[in-house]
């Protein structure tokens, strides 16, 4: 497996998922190298899970090239690390997690080629400059062009290759509910309602659209909103909490990288909170679910891919809809406990060993 930006801590949701597929495919017996472009200190390699690592040096073109959204030399770098070990003990499929992994790729002709497609750039709704977003629609589609399996991670991800042309290639395999993920105990009530985040702060996440609902309800102290994450809006939304008088109520926090630290901060919530306008297959809503934690979140397609509505799901950026949610959590003192068992029936439908053999099947499929 390889992935054009990896993490260390396999703490983000596509370097998790990829860590769940490897570390299930080396309990059934096989071998699962997973490599990826490093870009700040140098790692040795290491192995997690099972999993052997090979963290792949950048330096200073790679990135600056990545700032540029130019990956050619930082694919050409994964594929000849990648290919040195192939020639020693041959692999007998390369699962690409990045369609710009397949810039340096596209020539290898004597190893089978999959496409794990974890998100689209033609499916993407959010404001982004069009010449990035033309970029990595060229680079999803000649990938999809050119490699020999396509493995999508929801039916939502995979309608805009069967529009054009490419459903003959495809098997759509989900993402997992990730092992360390395990319920946690219930928790007491007659205290604020503890909701976390755990996302960027991105206009696609939805965040404003917390901030703006709690504005409008009788009784937001009842509540204590823990945001954990980064980017460009952090300071915009720290900003509007102070102005509309939510200090005492939301915490915006940095990420967590550390997996044990984040697991701890998800057993001290009530639920999860999921404002998001766009997502491909969210792993957070499955780590969610598998925690048993009660989902705030969107009707958006690929959510509903993943469970039916739910008392607790708003139209995204409706900041009304979200109140109302909001008031029913305090208003109806069954309502937690009922999408708490709802979430770990979902969850239990998502466990490794029911989605991975069909990923098992496809490589197979491919390899012979």
């Amino acid at each position: 497996m390889a992935n054009l930006f990896g993490n260390a801590t396999f703490s983000g949701g596509v370097p998790r998922a990829m860590l769940s597929r490897a570390a299930w495919l080396v309990r059934q017996g096989h071998q699962v190298d997973i490599y990826f472009q490093n870009l700040g200190p140098s790692l040795a390699p290491f192995e997690v899970s099972g999993v052997k690592v090979w963290p792949v040096p950048g330096g200073p073109l790679c990135r600056r090239g990545a700032a540029k959204n130019r990956y050619w030399l930082n694919a050409t770098l994964i594929r000849r690390r990648l290919a040195k070990h192939h020639e020693r003990a041959p692999f007998g499929v390369v699962d690409l997690h990045d369609g710009g992994l397949f810039q340096a790729f596209r020539k290898v002709r004597n190893l089978p080629k999959a496409f794990t497609i974890h998100s689209s750039a033609m499916l993407n709704p959010e404001p982004r400059p069009a010449r990035i977003k033309q970029y990595n629609t060229r680079n999803e589609l000649l990938t999809a062009a050119g490699v020999d399996l396509l493995l999508p991670v929801s039916h939502y991800v995979f309608s805009s290759f069967v529009e054009r042309g490419h459903g003959a290639k495809g098997r759509v395999v989900y993402n997992c509910v990730p092992e360390d993920v395990r319920p946690n105990a219930e928790r007491p009530q007659g205290r604020p309602l503890t909701l976390m985040f755990a996302a960027r702060y991105a206009h696609n996440k939805g965040f404003d659209t917390v901030l703006e609902a709690l504005e409008t309800i009788a009784t937001p102290e009842r509540f204590h909103i823990k945001a954990f994450g980064e980017g460009p809006y952090a300071d915009e939304y720290r900003k509007q909490a102070r102005r509309s008088g939510l200090d005492g109520v939301v915490s915006i926090g940095a990420n967590i990288s550390d997996r044990s630290k984040l697991l701890d901060e998800y057993a001290t919530a009530d639920a999860f909170l999921l404002p998001t306008r766009y997502e491909a297959f969210s792993v957070a809503l499955l780590e969610a679910y598998g925690l048993g934690l009660p989902a705030v979140t969107t009707t958006i397609p690929p959510n509903l891919e993943l469970s039916s509505p739910t008392r607790l799901m708003f139209e995204p950026g409706n900041a009304s809809g979200l109140a109302r949610v909001l008031n029913s959590m305090l208003e109806e003192a069954d309502l937690l406990a009922h999408e708490r068992r709802r979430a770990l029936e979902v969850a239990e439908q998502f466990r490794a060993d029911r989605v991975f053999p069909s990923l098992l099947a496809a490589y197979r499929e491919l390899h012979t």
